[in-house]
């Protein structure tokens, strides 16, 4: 037996061919983690926070605006979707044109966890870059219905299937490497799109049913709201303020 530098214990035996080294790992020895390995990025370690990224998500979108291909549309309508309606990965790449309406600016999530499906809405921002790259989409691909988000052939005409969820987790470090900011990833944008919800007043149930999460908990695990925010809430129970709101109720009827 020995064990390596991190603290794994391998089991050395003969077969008929002769020693063999059995790379199990049985158990570890060690009381510490196993070393996390960091990318690094113009010697910037690739690390973002648990804040909601507002800049961030402004430089990728101004760095699919300078790729004046196809794949600059799609790309800042694939980070826009993640960022402004919050599915998952694996959830986003499988949204078809016709899960969108405009009518509401609604997305139908069909394929989401625990085959679960929900909508999801898009803010005016989110809508506007959707829109705009529906509309290209229309003029390069005679099927009006297909894939949202769909891959490309070498001649830049739409393969009729779906990009996978690893691409996109590729598409945004990419955009991260032009815009010259930390790696992306997917769920942060969808970290940003709950906790900005909550940052915003908005209501906890009603972040959770939009986020697909079964467990209020995991919803809550997102806010990030500090003690300032609490006690705002408090001060709502003033009296004089009870009493101007029923006031105001009295004069409404």
């Amino acid at each position: 037996m020995r064990h390596d530098p991190y603290g794994r214990l391998f089991v050395c035996h003969k077969d008929e061919v002769g020693l063999k080294l059995n790379h199990i790992w049985l158990i570890n020895t060690s009381t510490e983690k196993h070393p996390r390995k960091k990318k690094l990025q113009d010697g910037v370690i690739n690390e973002i926070d648990n804040r909601p990224l507002v800049e961030e998500i402004e430089k990728l979108f101004a760095a699919c605006d300078k790729d004046e291909s196809p794949l600059g549309l799609r790309d800042k309508a694939i980070i826009a979707v993640a960022v402004f309606a919050g599915p998952r990965r694996a959830e986003l790449v499988r949204i078809d044109v016709s899960d969108y309406s405009p009518l509401d600016s609604s997305i139908h999530i069909r394929h989401g966890k625990g085959k679960k499906k929900r909508h999801t809405y898009l803010c005016a921002d989110g809508r506007e870059i959707l829109e705009k790259w529906i509309a290209f989409l229309y003029t390069i691909r005679p099927r009006q219905d297909g894939p949202m988000f769909p891959a490309f052939k070498r001649n830049w005409e739409t393969a009729f299937r779906n990009i996978t969820p690893e691409s996109v987790r590729i598409i945004m470090e990419k955009r991260s490497k032009e815009a010259e900011i930390p790696a992306v990833k997917p769920h942060d944008c969808r970290r940003t799109f709950i906790t900005r919800l909550l940052e915003e007043g908005a209501d906890a149930f009603l972040v959770q049913v939009l986020a697909g999460h079964e467990r209020p908990h995991t919803t809550q695990r997102y806010d990030k709201r500090g003690m300032e925010s609490r006690k705002a809430a408090v001060e709502l129970l003033n009296l004089g303020r009870c009493k101007s709101a029923g006031e105001a109720k009295d004069e409404s009827r």
